[in-house]
């Protein structure tokens, strides 16, 4: 299930349960910020990404952020959320430049893009 928090006019939250494309951008993000095995309802849960902290920003750690994004949204394809998963990288200065472009189960594209920070 997905939820997010949707600001009504009033300035009062109310959870969403939908499934729209924002709480799945939601879940990509969280499923890439969140270090895996930080998170103490599923230690399963995250991305390998803060690994690469201290890596060298080379071709080399590119295929690795590639690797770690993949691993981390595999869970959102595995339940049906996703139907593809692609993700490119670009080498630029001290970090890495990432779009992930998943397709959602009703076909809608979604585009999520982030970088890693690395020595």
């Amino acid at each position: 299930m997905d939820i997010a928090l949707a600001i009504q006019p009033d300035g009062s939250a109310a959870m969403d349960l939908s499934g729209s494309e924002d709480t799945l951008i939601n879940s990509i993000h969280m499923s890439l910020a969140v270090e895996k095995g930080s998170w103490w309802l599923n230690p399963d849960f995250g991305s390998e990404l803060p690994k690469l902290r201290r890596e060298k920003a080379n071709e080399a750690t590119a295929r690795l952020v590639k690797s770690y994004v993949l691993a981390a949204l595999k869970w959102m394809v595995a339940a049906g959320k996703l139907t593809s998963v692609t993700v490119t990288t670009e080498v630029v200065k001290s970090r890495i430049n990432y779009l992930v472009v998943a397709l959602a189960a009703n076909s809608a594209e979604l585009k999520y893009s982030n970088f890693v920070e690395v020595a």
